[in-house]
């Protein structure tokens, strides 16, 4: 009930006194959003450079397998389409 306590004393104080906690609350908040997006981007940047390397593994094992040409392509007949 410490937290109940602390905003009726909070509403209890003068206008600018709430403002004050209004616009100190807000700047915590957000140092926290802050903090947070700056850590899930860090983490997002760790995937990514991780994923380029299976990347470049898939493209050498796409390179190394005979892909037909597009004459070949176009000389199959056409399929219908299900």
């Amino acid at each position: 009930m410490i937290f109940a306590e602390k905003i009726a004393q909070i509403q209890a104080q003068p206008e600018h006194i709430r403002l004050r906690w209004m616009y100190g609350s807000i700047t915590v908040c957000m140092i926290i959003v802050l903090f947070l997006w700056i850590i899930s981007t860090r983490m997002n940047f760790y995937r990514v450079q991780g994923s380029s390397h299976l990347s470049e593994e898939i493209q050498k094992q796409f390179q190394q397998e005979e892909q037909p040409s597009l004459e070949e392509l176009l000389s199959q007949p056409e399929q219908p389409l299900r």
